[in-house]
């Protein structure tokens, strides 16, 4: 697991050196974590994309604006502030996104359910890249069974499964019961 220290490295590296490797070694650890959150407020998967493409853009002209804090929750702060201004500049109902996202719009930064998304990424990295891909198509980009069936040529019960074994193995890789 990369550490603290690591994003302050790679952010002097960017700041001081114009190292945009460092900042793509920043991109890819943090990822999925923006897009998982991003994901649960933005159900249209290019949308959300979007999105999390326009934070990562604002993170790097706004780098100098960090403050050394958790990089992972300013980034996921960043994403989700666009993204709540993307829901009201389509002129969303403000009551179907207070609806759907009253945990994002009233999460307090908690280090034990920041410490288990961090977890629950580092094992999703580890599984083979197929079961990552079915993954983030189910859970990210919420596709139905038979349009993952579809895709990799199995039956929806077989994907039924693997999710089922792909959800086990997380919890066991997380220590989560």
């Amino acid at each position: 697991m990369e550490s603290y220290n690591d994003d302050i490295e790679l952010v002097y590296r960017v700041l001081h050196n114009a190292d945009a490797k460092a900042f793509g070694t920043l991109m890819e650890r943090y990822l999925l974590k923006v897009y998982m959150s991003v994901g649960r407020m933005i159900e249209n998967k290019e949308e959300c994309k979007d999105v999390v493409q326009q934070a990562f853009i604002q993170a790097y002209k706004k780098l100098d604006t960090w403050h050394g804090e958790c990089f992972g929750g300013w980034i996921t702060s960043i994403a989700r502030n666009i993204a709540l201004h993307h829901l009201r500049d389509k002129e969303r109902a403000c009551e179907v996104a207070f609806k759907e996202n009253i945990d994002v719009l009233d999460d307090v930064y908690d280090d034990e359910h920041e410490q288990y998304l961090q977890q629950l990424e580092d094992a999703i990295k580890l599984l083979s890249t197929n079961d990552q891909q079915i993954i983030i198509w189910h859970y990210y980009e919420k596709y139905s069974l038979k349009e993952i069936a579809q895709k990799i040529g199995e039956s929806e019960n077989n994907v039924k499964v693997r999710i089922h074994r792909i959800r086990k193995s997380l919890k066991q890789k997380i220590n989560y019961e």
